[in-house]
């Protein structure tokens, strides 16, 4: 979501931690493992919210009212844009109206970042993929939609809690959980990757400053 800047910040983070810290587990990731950084996959989204209004950039920028330039009325939530039980839970989880910020885009995968990043996803079959939104303080395990089952023996999860074990405290205080998810929500891209490929796909929802 582009109203979440700080999920960029996170991302350099991490690109930083794995170049430029010597240590042995960073130097056997570069030797072991094909890692992907994506800063931003909402880069209009990001612009919009940085240069227009603070009031747009959940959503992406596609033009789609009869509006020239930017307005509120434009793009598509991406993470309710996924084919992975899209528009399942009716209004609940994403919405039809374009003019709200949770809109779930025309189709299952209408929207051109969602493809994207599905065919990277689709070429590389990731072992692991972590996500990062800002707003509060939580790790989401999959799957994170209501009515689908877990396997017995779900290795996200067990991921996810050892991931949080090894996590200093939250510098705002706050201790870091795992959940399932914040509110169940449709065509995350979360649920998509763990669904499509077996992906153990985490959620970082790190606070907003």
């Amino acid at each position: 979501h582009g109203n979440e800047p700080m999920s960029v910040d996170f991302v350099l983070d991490a690109i930083h931690r794995t170049l430029e810290v010597d240590d042995a587990r960073s130097r056997r990731w570069l030797r072991e493992v094909n890692i992907w950084f994506i800063p931003v996959t909402n880069p209009d989204g990001l612009h919009r919210f940085l240069e227009v209004s603070r009031a747009m950039g959940r959503k992406n920028g596609r033009e789609q009212d009869r509006w020239k330039g930017p307005s509120g009325g434009d793009g598509g939530d991406l993470n309710r844009n996924y084919p992975f039980r899209w528009h399942t839970l009716g209004e609940k989880g994403s919405k039809s109206s374009k003019a709200h910020p949770w809109y779930r885009g025309i189709s299952p995968a209408s929207e051109p970042e969602t493809q994207a990043i599905m065919a990277l996803s689709n070429e590389e079959h990731f072992a692991g993929l972590l996500t990062y939104h800002g707003g509060t303080v939580a790790l989401l395990a999959p799957y994170t939609i209501d009515n689908v089952e877990n396997p017995i023996g779900n290795d996200a999860w067990d991921v996810a809690e050892d991931l949080v074990a090894g996590l200093p405290r939250h510098p705002q205080g706050k201790d870091w959980v795992v959940r399932k998810n914040l509110y169940s929500v449709d065509g995350t891209d979360q649920d998509w990757h763990r669904f499509a490929h077996g992906t153990v796909a985490l959620l970082v929802e790190g606070a907003r400053r």
